[in-house]
């Protein structure tokens, strides 16, 4: 067991207890992202909802059906659709068809099915909200304690960002969950094989479940990326720290490979798109794709968000962000304010709130949220230091290289000021505030422990 969870894991009836409670909070979150699935208008939905037909040609063996090769299959990346669809046949509710797909696109305004469709197909997106609350619970457990996981699981359930798209059938909180579940392996793994155990069928199995569930946010959106990116900072950390050995430093490598390989596996072996082929008598736009390799897909596929990302630069230019400058100011102002912990709950798209660059009324949160985050990550600096010089493990510094590699990513990448590219974030900002909080508990209670002795000396 890594040294963290050991810590915190006093004897066998508090972790019992520990569990139920968990297990509990984790009901309690699934509960809370359910609740009002009806309430919230529809945004981009019903494009994902429309194509949810992709899930039975999954299951029928149908890889090599020409719908794979259309505009439709790539657009949208393809596991939210399969989600959508189960839970759509789950209720009994027939599927939209290929040609309520097209219909869509010419008109991405138009609704389908009753009401009770949309409630359906956001129920995937509020479990999968839970469990990366439960996540991000044992990635704060084993970087620090579970009393930091604990405050890590509420600060991410209650906040408004994630709590909207979970409550959303797109792609966004599912991608963000199989993220933090990704690190949560990777980073068990890392605790192991630096411990010596590098040999350990824990560690590789942790590493292989890393890589699948990045494959999983893969195919849900390529922010997937930034788990395979974090893992592989963490490799490069673990390089850093003197005295652990020359095999386990060698199977960090390894394992971040593996990571990589079986993330893009996973990505190519649900997604028909990359390996399909025409068949007979393709139309152009089939034998086009037909012809590239399965690299040459994925690299199509990038293109084509970041040609649909310009697009969109001007299409709404009041949302557009092409300077540095710009980019670091809304990730500053928004990611910290209207989208932060203090954000307005119940916030609807339909309100155009994104129309206001930068809104005091709707971004006062950033002048409490966004210093808690910065002083969160000066105390990760600071007592993942204090754990390097007693030569422990310092998994503060793992968390901190994820602020560091995702708040690097959203602010360089980052298009348009729209909620949804400042959801990465959220999770990263919320642990280390958690961490944060835990660590001045701490140092509370050791300057309160020598008064306590002393008077109890003079009673």
């Amino acid at each position: 067991m890594p040294p963290n969870l050991a810590r915190t894991a006093n004897s066998p009836n508090s972790a019992a207890r520990s569990s139920w409670l968990i297990a509990g909070a984790t009901i309690l979150a699934a509960g809370f992202f359910l609740s009002g699935l009806g309430n919230e208008p529809f945004a981009d939905e019903y494009a994902y909802i429309t194509q949810a037909y992709f899930v039975d040609l999954l299951a029928d063996g149908k890889i090599n059906d020409p719908a794979w090769l259309e505009f439709p299959a790539y657009d949208l990346p393809p596991l939210p659709k399969y989600l959508i669809g189960l839970s759509l046949h789950a209720a009994g509710i027939p599927l939209p068809g290929r040609e309520a797909a097209y219909a869509w696109y010419r008109d991405i305004n138009r609704k389908f099915g009753s009401p009770e469709t949309l409630i359906v197909a956001r129920i995937p997106s509020a479990l999968l909200g839970a469990f990366g609350c439960l996540a991000i619970y044992g990635l704060g457990c084993l970087a620090l304690d579970r009393r930091a996981g604990l405050l890590a699981f509420l600060l991410l359930m209650v906040n408004p960002l994630y709590g909207l798209h979970a409550r959303r059938a797109m792609s966004d909180v599912p991608c963000e969950a199989f993220i933090l579940a990704s690190l949560v392996c990777g980073l068990w793994a890392w605790l192991v094989v630096l411990r010596g155990r590098w040999w350990s069928v824990s560690a590789w199995s942790c590493y292989g479940l890393a890589g699948v569930f990045a494959g999983l946010a893969l195919l849900c959106k390529f922010n997937g990326l930034l788990a395979v990116m974090v893992i592989s900072a963490w490799a490069s950390l673990g390089l850093l720290l003197r005295e652990r050995g020359a095999l386990p430093k060698a199977a960090l490598v390894v394992g971040a490979g593996v990571v990589a390989s079986l993330s893009f596996s996973v990505f190519v072996g649900l997604n028909p798109f990359m390996l399909a082929h025409a068949g007979e008598n393709p139309n152009a736009e089939a034998l086009m794709v037909d012809r590239m390799s399965t690299w040459e897909r994925f690299r199509f596929q990038m293109r084509h968000r970041t040609d649909t990302s310009e697009g969109q630069q001007k299409l709404f230019p009041h949302n557009a962000l092409v300077s540095p400058i710009e980019k670091f100011k809304v990730v500053a102002t928004q990611g910290f304010g209207r989208f932060g912990l203090f954000g307005k709950r119940g916030w609807s798209s339909a309100e155009k709130s994104s129309e206001q660059r930068y809104e005091w009324n709707q971004d006062w949160g950033a002048a409490i949220w966004g210093p808690l985050v910065i002083c969160g990550f000066v105390a990760l600096l600071i007592h993942g230091n204090r754990q390097f010089q007693i030569r422990e493990l310092p998994t503060s510094w793992t968390i901190a290289a994820w602020a560091i590699v995702t708040f690097g990513v959203v602010t360089v990448y980052i298009p348009m000021a729209w909620d949804r590219y400042l959801m990465p974030i959220q999770s990263v900002s919320c642990l280390m505030v958690a961490m944060l909080l835990s660590l001045v508990w701490d140092q509370l209670r050791r300057i309160r422990r020598p008064k306590t002795e002393l008077e109890v000396s003079e009673v």
